[in-house]
């Protein structure tokens, strides 16, 4: 509980804020009972579950997110699209890097995909094509 007071706290949550968003995210997440383990007790799962909360327990204009969806089960992972999609459409912007494309196709508007580093390819998201028809001449 330490970890996500010390990010509440860092934002400079007012206190029932806090205890609303942490009842709602670790209801949400499954984890209410874990809040007190130490990290290193924690599955992979278990500790992006609480990384997750305390990244969305602010109020932010903007959402960095690197592979949200790690370790996640199929119900935490759905969960997570859905209260990312409640940011957004909140007005937070959320940047977002993630491998399993099929899962933010619905979520994004605009796509980069970069190879070696550099931008290969940037578009909106209608013109993703998650595996790109291959011509051969």
């Amino acid at each position: 509980m330490q970890h996500v007071q010390l990010y509440g706290q860092s934002y400079q949550m007012d206190e029932d804020t806090f205890e609303n968003r942490v009842r709602m995210l670790t209801e949400t997440f499954e984890i209410n009972d874990k809040l007190n383990e130490y990290p290193e007790a924690l599955s992979k799962g278990m500790r992006q579950k609480i990384q997750t909360i305390c990244a969305l327990l602010p109020d932010v204009s903007l959402l960095l997110i690197d592979e949200p969806f790690m370790g996640l089960d199929i119900y935490a992972t759905n969960d997570l699209l859905k209260l990312l999609q409640e940011k957004a459409a909140k007005g937070t912007s959320i940047l977002l890097t993630s491998y399993q494309l099929a899962l933010v196709k619905d979520l994004a508007d605009r796509y980069m995909m970069l190879t070696h580093g550099k931008i290969e390819e940037e578009e909106w998201i209608a013109g993703f094509q998650l595996f790109p028809k291959i011509t051969t001449e």
